[in-house]
């Protein structure tokens, strides 16, 4: 018996949790931009200077978007494999290169309602890559200050988990299969026997049928050399 559970791994971008988009009821030429991408400014701070001889009809312009960087999400994308798995409101864990070790809690708050062409491309080579994606939102919700806007981040969805259940080495089972044959070993003869699969995670697959507790299953000889 044993814990399994089921994670989905996907890769994404920081972003804040809120925008706003600047804009200017008269247009005319900007004289100076006061702030540049990615500077923090405060509230009443002048961010553009106008050339007001060039100022004329009153008239929406957008200039930019300030982001809330308080409170940051991260855009990320799965595999359209895994859609079936997610759900609002599942634990997800974001890891970022510049934070070794470290894990930044968070959940799903938003779920796309379409798969599409990938925006982030994964760094594995074994990932097929013009596999389509599905973009989903996930709010950091501790620790999400250190994280800066525009870093590219992994996320880890957990969206299953069974704290006792019958498992066997994933090794043993044929990927994606439903039922395996086993040798069960028994006072005799190991006995081969059908059972059914459920769950796996990295190493484990979860044993619904056919084992029960306790029960010990011979391993095939590694083939020699």
């Amino acid at each position: 018996m044993g814990a399994i559970r089921q994670i989905v791994i996907a890769i994404g971008r920081v972003e804040p949790m809120t925008e706003v988009t600047v804009a200017n009821k008269i247009p005319g030429g900007i004289k100076a931009e006061l702030v540049k991408e990615g500077d923090l400014v405060k509230i009443g701070q002048p961010i553009i200077r106008f050339d007001e001889a060039e100022l004329t009809a009153r008239v929406s312009v957008p200039l930019m978007v300030l982001g809330d960087v308080a409170k940051v999400i991260v855009k990320a994308e799965v595999d359209e494999t895994d859609v079936g798995k997610l759900a609002l409101g599942q634990a997800a864990g974001v890891t970022a290169d510049a934070y070794p070790g470290r894990v930044f809690p968070g959940k799903i708050i938003e779920i796309g309602q379409s798969v599409g062409k990938r925006k982030v491309k994964p760094e594995d080579p074994a990932k097929i890559q013009d596999m389509k994606g599905l973009e989903m939102k996930i709010e950091v919700t501790e620790g999400g200050a250190d994280l800066k806007v525009g870093m590219t981040v992994d996320v880890r969805i957990l969206t299953l988990y069974k704290e006792r259940a019958v498992v066997i080495p994933k090794r043993l089972v044929p990927p994606g299969a439903t039922e395996a044959m086993l040798r069960v070993a028994g006072s005799g003869p190991p006995e081969p026997r059908l059972v059914k699969l459920g769950l796996r995670d990295d190493a484990r697959v979860e044993v619904l049928a056919g084992l029960r507790e306790g029960e010990q299953v011979v391993v095939p000889a590694a083939p020699s050399r």
